[in-house]
């Protein structure tokens, strides 16, 4: 029987540890040739670009902080467009794999797939184009969170009410007629857009509204 051919992968992570290791594991299963094996920068685009195309690429989203894509997965996207490409995410999340979806068919997660969990995904990322386990699938079914009264408070109020809010919120307990001074409004501006407020925040009256916006941090200048 003829001898079968490896999977050429690219393996772009900037933790050069877990690089590394991940090489080291999935080159010893005799299915994969690492061809690069780098970190993600965008230096490596050099090299990246006097190669062919390997069979598949595996790229290692940030470890910390809000999800980023990776500055080489652009390149890649552009450059190796018939490359499948999994990504290797910090964890499943709905910010995570939309921050990956635009530029990859594939998904695992550092904390959940150890070495022959991927080396399955790989594999069929290679042999059918997309790997979406059905975790990725739950994470991405579940309802949103719901809004929280403060984000609903900034969302629905203009840049003008916001700051008509947190004035008349102040410890001193202005009239509108002072809110307006201190806002640099008209006061019939100031009395428009108050009862506007009261409609959009369910509330009755001026007392309602500083009660309302106390409660959520407003007087204090933070959201003015």
């Amino acid at each position: 029987m003829p001898e079968t051919k490896p999977i050429t992968l690219a393996l772009l992570a900037d933790e050069l540890l877990e690089r590394s290791l991940l090489a080291v594991g999935l080159e010893r299963t005799g299915e994969f040739a690492l061809v690069l094996h780098c970190g993600c920068g965008a230096e490596v685009e050099v090299t990246a670009a006097a190669m062919a195309p390997p069979d598949l690429v595996m790229v290692g989203f940030p470890h910390a902080g809000p999800c980023a894509r990776p500055a080489m997965l652009e390149w890649v996207h552009a450059h190796w467009p018939q490359t499948p490409v999994m990504a290797l995410l910090n964890e499943l999340s709905v910010e995570g794999i939309q921050c990956a979806a635009p530029c990859c068919q594939g998904y695992l997660c550092r904390a959940t797939d150890d070495l022959d969990r991927m080396q399955r995904g790989l594999h069929q990322l290679y042999t059918m184009r997309g790997y979406v386990p059905p975790e990725v699938l739950r994470v991405l079914a579940q309802p949103p969170p719901p809004e929280t009264r403060l984000a609903f408070t900034l969302r629905v109020l203009n840049e003008t009410q916001r700051r008509m809010l947190d004035a008349v919120c102040g410890a001193d307990e202005p009239t509108w007629t002072v809110v307006a001074e201190r806002i640099r409004r008209s006061p019939g501006c100031v009395e428009e857009n108050a009862t506007r407020m009261y409609h959009l925040l369910g509330v009755k009256s001026k007392a309602g509204l500083v009660a309302y916006g106390r409660q959520l941090g407003f007087g204090q200048g933070r959201h003015s």
